[in-house]
């Protein structure tokens, strides 16, 4: 996670956790003044009691339905916060019925007891929570954490003013924003034109994206690619702050169509995998997996699904195989979204962040990440004849991809991501986790062939 969204969180965080002992602390002493008389137990009191601890019995159940049926719910609270609290509500509920019975019942003898327990009961629930908060930050806190890098970014590099001096020393006098484009996590993007109307993308790179990818290798990926005349020009690249423009292709994205052309897409991989030009550096797919993507979200889930750990070994079992394959130029995420077809049925690969060289069978599978078939069926297309090997290559990467793309969604879910982007990252989880099952299942069909 980015440093500085991390200081935020331990900085909100902090404040929340101290906010619950000082809570638990003035409920302490209430109850204890309660218990020895100094508050006293009125019919008045009673009543206001009665009916305001009835209005939080109905708040904290609503609240815990409410938390069961909204995913959006789920990405900002806690389930131990809200489950915690339950026993105290159907405490506070028996003597709330008790009181409504004996509404003009000038004592009630263990009232007062009852009402003290209930609310060291609650004293210690807040003491728990901010036990437990220490360690597992509260999904709000990471929220707001997020929210408040997200607006620093913009403010610090979406301010429309930069934007139209970079076009213009750029593009030339006249350029201007078309509109945003919608999607991508890595970059804010725009379309933009100059003076003639010709169209550009403008990529503008989060700090956090910046970390990840080496631009200064992009920038010489992108020149590579461009010139094997399978991707569009890219006209200004800041490698330091992850800025660039490239030419925009007029088209759609394929994961927008129903129907695309299997060989023109099979020609487009087999173009960039048989130039003979390599990258400085190799994916290395395994090493990202153990160093980055699994243990991060192992920090969230200390207990791992059995079944992903059982995918999960199956696909180990095999890394020395996958890595022994021959390593060619690849794209590492050829997935149907980076794919762009033009009003000419011309097909386009784009983004190019995770350019490196790797087994080209690994770009087949990225590119199964909706359907498993789909890949399976490219695979036919860009060999004249498949080999049981290269079948069993592509689903074993398939399994890969989607245990990878499963560990990014769970990361994404407990940083709060999924409430900041309108997006339930736990579905997506899941469907990559029955991707992986899917591909397991093929893998196992095929070779018995």
């Amino acid at each position: 996670m980015n440093p500085e969204i991390e200081k935020t969180i331990k900085k909100y965080n902090k404040i929340y956790v101290i906010e619950l002992f000082v809570i638990a602390a003035i409920i302490i002493a209430l109850a204890t003044l309660k218990l020895t008389g100094v508050i006293g137990s009125s019919i008045r009191f009673r009543h206001i009691f009665n009916i305001v601890t009835t209005l939080g019995f109905i708040w904290i159940v609503a609240d815990f339905i409410w938390m069961i049926f909204s995913k959006k719910r789920q990405s900002k609270n806690s389930w131990f916060d809200k489950i915690t609290l339950l026993p105290f509500a159907i405490a506070l509920i028996v003597i709330d019925i008790i009181g409504f019975v004996c509404w003009n019942t000038e004592t009630i003898s263990f009232f007062t007891l009852y009402v003290s327990i209930c609310f060291y009961y609650f004293a210690a629930v807040y003491i728990s929570q901010g036990v437990y908060h220490i360690y597992r930050p509260s999904p709000a806190m990471v929220q707001a954490a997020i929210e408040e890098y997200k607006q620093r970014e913009l403010e610090q590099k979406n301010d429309s003013k930069d934007i139209e001096k970079l076009l213009v020393s750029v593009l030339g006098e006249g350029s201007s924003i078309v509109s945003p484009l919608v999607g991508g996590m890595m970059n804010i993007s725009y379309i933009v034109q100059d003076k003639n109307g010709k169209k550009y993308v403008l990529y503008i790179s989060t700090e956090q994206a910046n970390e990840m990818v080496n631009r200064p290798l992009e920038k010489e990926h992108l020149k590579i690619i461009y010139d094997l005349g399978i991707t569009s020009k890219n006209v200004y690249f800041d490698t330091k702050k992850g800025i660039k423009i490239n030419e925009f292709i007029e088209g759609t994205s394929i994961d927008h169509v129903q129907e695309f052309d299997y060989e023109k897409i099979a020609k487009l991989f087999r173009t960039l995998h048989s130039s003979k030009k390599l990258s400085k550096l190799d994916y290395a797919p395994f090493e990202r997996f153990v160093s980055s993507y699994e243990k991060e979200a192992s920090e969230f889930e200390k207990e791992r699904d059995p079944h992903y750990l059982e995918l999960r070994n199956f696909l180990f079992e095999y890394r020395s195989f996958l890595e022994s394959q021959k390593k060619v130029l690849c794209h590492n995420d050829g997935q149907r979204s980076n794919i762009v077809r033009d009003n000419n049925d011309n097909y386009w690969l784009i983004d190019f962040e995770f350019v490196g060289n790797n087994d080209p069978i690994y770009d087949i599978a990225t590119f199964g990440n909706g359907v498993v078939s789909e890949g399976r069926k490219l695979l036919d297309y860009y060999f004249t004849k498949t080999s049981v090997d290269e079948i069993k290559r592509y689903y074993l990467w398939r399994i890969y991809v989607s245990l990878q793309w499963y560990n990014v969604a769970i990361v994404k879910h407990y940083r709060g991501e999924g409430a900041a982007h309108g997006f339930d990252f736990m579905a997506v989880a899941k469907h990559f986790l029955d991707n992986a099952t899917d591909a397991y299942n093929s893998l196992k069909q095929e070779i018995k062939k």
